[in-house]
Formats: C-alpha cells, sequence, structure tokens
C-alpha cells in the first residue's frame, strides 16, 4: 500500500489538511472597520470577547477521515479514484467556503491555513494521476489476457 506514489502523495494532503486543526486562522477581514480572523475553531472578533460558533473544524475532521478511507480503498482502484475525484471537489470546496463567507466584509486576506488547503488540492491531483496510470496498465495487462 505504502510501495505506491499515490499513496504517499495522499497522506501529504491529509497532513495538509489536518495542519489547519492546530489552530492556525484561514481568513481575515473587517466588518464596520472591525477586524474579524476566522480560524478552523471560531469566528473571533478581535476587539470584542464574543466568540461564534464554526463547523471549519468538524469539516477539517472529516476531511481528513474521508482521505484516509480513499487510501485504504487501494484494492478497488476505480471506487479509489471516483473517492479521490470526490475528495478533490469537497476541499476546493471548503477552500472556496470562507471566501464566500467573508465576501460582506472588506479587506479580505487570506491566511496560512487557505494556502495549506489549496495545496492540498495539488496532491489529491498527482495522486489521482498515479491512480490513472495503474488502472491502464491493469487494463493493457488485461487486455494481453
Amino acid at each position: 500500500m505504502i510501495q505506491r506514489i499515490q499513496t504517499v502523495y495522499l497522506i501529504i494532503a491529509i497532513i495538509l489538511i489536518a495542519i489547519p486543526l492546530s489552530g492556525m486562522e484561514v481568513i481575515s477581514y473587517s466588518v464596520k472597520n472591525e477586524p474579524v480572523s476566522r480560524n478552523v475553531f471560531a469566528l473571533n472578533f478581535i476587539k470584542e470577547d464574543r466568540i461564534e460558533s464554526s463547523y471549519f473544524f468538524l469539516a477539517n475532521i472529516i476531511l481528513s477521515l474521508f482521505g484516509f478511507y480513499v487510501i485504504m480503498s487501494f484494492k478497488k482502484l476505480k471506487k479509489q479514484i471516483a473517492l479521490a475525484k470526490i475528495l478533490i471537489g469537497l476541499v476546493l470546496f471548503y477552500s472556496v467556503l470562507p471566501i464566500i463567507l467573508a465576501l460582506s466584509g472588506d479587506m479580505l486576506k487570506p491566511e496560512m491555513a487557505f494556502y495549506l488547503s489549496i495545496s492540498s488540492v495539488i496532491f489529491i491531483f498527482l495522486a489521482l494521476r498515479g491512480m490513472n496510470k495503474d488502472k491502464k496498465s491493469i487494463d493493457s495487462l488485461n487486455r494481453l489476457r
């Protein structure tokens, strides 16, 4: 399982998705000249002590576990390819969602966790390319039989 390069790419992607669970900021902006920073855990108003609940923490955990499920489905290559495509879509949606939520504010500034999630999409794409190469080689062997 680990000897396949796509497994290494998926492990790197899972690590990049899980790193923001340490409390990194995803995006920062200002609403009515009040600075707002959105991290994985909650929406933090810097000037006031208000904290609103956020589902980004749960989404990070679910994406990490789903990535692990993609790795563990290596015996069924077609299923693994389909799941990797779904994972790319989910990570892209998760990456764009904070920007959509912050469009009402001014001075939009993506933080480090945003860039980590975008870079995980690149590694998932590389893993998907490796899976497709495996599928092509298996299909060519099946034609020879």
